[in-house]
């Protein structure tokens, strides 16, 4: 008498080396255009910050000193807001002409999350035509602002 034992086998369709980001942009023609970001992609984010100088020292008692734990410049109120660069994968000419002139020239354009869509800034503000000729293999690079700030703590 023979036995036999089951197996199951489920296959991934959907491979992916890194998290993909897709972008939705209002075209030229009032009509949603869309474009998935599959390559590697960067989070970065820019500080600014206010601040003032102050008087050197203190009095203590009757002498002034000039202690360590207080320094001279003080920061307060900084702010960060987060970059995102997206690579795309290699892509044909066309694409990448119809990408930069669409996605770049839009007024309005989401990033696809889970819960929804988020507003962004495109940052990128020339392009250039690739051509296979004279750029071989062509890929495309775009910065985006995320619309949204942190504020650190308050001094």
């Amino acid at each position: 008498m023979g036995a036999s034992e089951e197996f199951r086998i489920d296959i991934d369709l959907e491979c992916k080396r890194y998290a993909t980001n897709r972008l939705h942009w209002l075209n030229k023609f009032g009509v949603w255009d869309s474009f998935t970001f599959t390559l590697v992609s960067v989070t970065s984010s820019n500080i600014e910050s206010s601040g003032y100088s102050r008087e050197k020292g203190v009095w203590n008692n009757t002498s002034y000193t000039y202690p360590l734990y207080q320094g001279e410049r003080v920061t307060y109120s900084k702010r960060s807001t987060d970059q995102l660069t997206l690579n795309s994968d290699w892509i044909k000419e066309d694409v990448q002409q119809w990408l930069v002139r669409s996605l770049l020239e839009s007024p309005i354009v989401y990033l696809e999350q889970s819960n929804g869509f988020e507003p962004v800034n495109i940052n990128n503000s020339t392009y250039q035509f690739k051509t296979k000729r004279r750029d071989g293999l062509i890929q495309e690079q775009i910065t985006i602002d995320r619309t949204y700030s942190f504020t650190s703590q308050l001094n």
